[in-house]
């Protein structure tokens, strides 16, 4: 499919899931066999089998539970690859944006969907899926704020000009926080351990499905802009970076301050309460265009900070007004 992206209908996910593990994965690979229309598929049970490491009979059963459950339907006539409609919501809102890497994966890796089966966990599976449908990444860099998130602790060191240089450090704890609701409701009460949504976030990060990414933000409400990414790529460690040279030209008492903090970072003096925050964001990203106008302003946003952190660290605040 032109784009590098498939989708799969939200009812049509809770259904295969509620089948078990074997159908719910093998309606992603069908899925990810899909043309424009996100319903026709030639993709067969030895698709499914080479995406998911199942044998080729527990594939072709798992294909035959989605059609006796209608959602699949051979079409035309029965051959060893038969055309398949896979059923999908009428409403373009209810479907699930997913990156062809998932079931296909990236260069010689084993697919992200192979991982997830073998793990032998379908809550897992069903939530990270799921978890596609809740991420923002022009608004929130990832995942809301409201559902996983990490805060630093602030201190100011200094006025320069008309900034004010913070820093930034990892509370004592290192604590993330996670509010257990849309795709992690399921774990609700759980203790970690014992099926927690921590256990399932971990699982995911472990097999490099989810990361955190540290972001500079307007403040600590879930609801504040950010800034600019710390994290997570070149541009944003470069941004990260410029502010840490920045860090080194401050006068003595306090350049030996700064030294005491994950970042230093100076922020216009009129947002009196900036935060740090830790973003979770999954790793594989469907290449819509909505991704790549998100990733042309993550650039932008990173290079226009290095540039103001650079001169601002050179005294010529009448660059920074340009920058």
């Amino acid at each position: 499919m032109s784009g590098d992206f498939f989708a799969i209908g939200k009812p049509q996910w809770t259904q295969a899931c509620a089948l078990g593990l074997n159908p719910a994965a093998a309606l992603l690979v069908l899925a990810r066999g899909t043309g424009r229309d996100n319903s026709t598929t030639r993709w067969s049970a030895e698709a499914v089998a080479n995406c998911t490491g199942m044998a080729w009979r527990r594939a072709a059963a798992a294909i035959e539970i989605l059609e006796q459950a209608k959602l699949a339907d051979a079409v035309g006539e029965r051959t060893t690859r038969p055309t398949r409609k896979l059923a999908i919501p009428e409403d373009a809102a209810n479907m699930l944006w997913l990156p062809n890497a998932l079931v296909s994966g990236a260069g010689s890796e084993a697919p992200p969907i192979m991982r997830l089966r073998q793990a032998q966990n379908l809550e897992h599976l069903q939530a990270f899926i799921e978890l596609y449908g809740m991420q923002d990444l022009a608004g929130d860099g990832g995942l809301p704020r409201n559902l996983i998130w990490k805060q630093y602790e602030r201190e100011r060191i200094c006025d320069t000009g008309q900034f004010v240089v913070w820093g930034f450090r990892e509370p004592e704890n290192g604590a993330r926080y996670c509010n257990a609701r849309g795709p992690l409701a399921r774990f609700a009460k759980r203790k970690n351990g014992d099926g927690s949504a921590w256990d399932c976030l971990e699982a995911l990060e472990r097999m490099g499905l989810l990361q955190t990414v540290h972001y500079l933000a307007e403040g600590d409400s879930p609801d504040a802009e950010l800034i600019h990414a710390l994290t997570g790529d070149a541009d944003a460690d470069e941004a990260r970076e410029a502010a840490w040279a920045l860090s080194t030209e401050l006068p003595g008492g306090f350049r030996y301050k700064a030294e005491g903090f994950a970042y230093v970072l100076p922020v216009l003096c009129h947002i009196g309460a900036p935060a740090v925050v830790g973003v979770s964001r999954l790793v594989y990203r469907p290449h819509t265009k909505l991704t790549a106008a998100w990733w042309a302003r993550h650039r932008e946003s990173c290079g226009r900070a290095s540039a103001i952190y650079a001169a601002i660290a050179a005294g010529d605040f009448q660059r920074v007004a340009s920058a």
